[in-house]
């Protein structure tokens, strides 16, 4: 797909979740400038990089998407097996 058709489907995208979200009006120009400052281009990126910019750890971004679309996070579980446990449990590569 031609990559000005896939940044022109994007801001539509987000112009109408933060046109939905919003109580009040925003300008095309605001919108716009909104857009570009969460999408910034490959260059502007690297840049950044190059200046020191570690972006966001991907723990905050899961939080972020976490709160946006209302999901909870997943329940860990683990089960802790001592080696007398891990002795008994069927190994298929044992000869017994």
């Amino acid at each position: 797909m031609n990559p000005v058709r896939i940044q022109l489907d994007d801001f539509y995208r987000f112009a109408q979740d933060r046109l939905q979200r919003s109580s009040t009006a925003e300008s095309i120009d605001e919108l716009f400038e909104s857009w570009r400052l969460s999408h910034p281009s490959d260059n502007e990126t690297m840049a950044n990089m190059k200046a020191g910019d570690t972006g966001v750890p991907a723990e905050d971004v899961i939080a972020e998407l976490r709160r946006e679309f209302h999901l909870k996070a997943p329940e860990r579980v683990f089960k802790f097996v001592s080696y007398d446990e891990r002795s008994r449990i069927n190994d298929p590569f044992s000869n017994s």
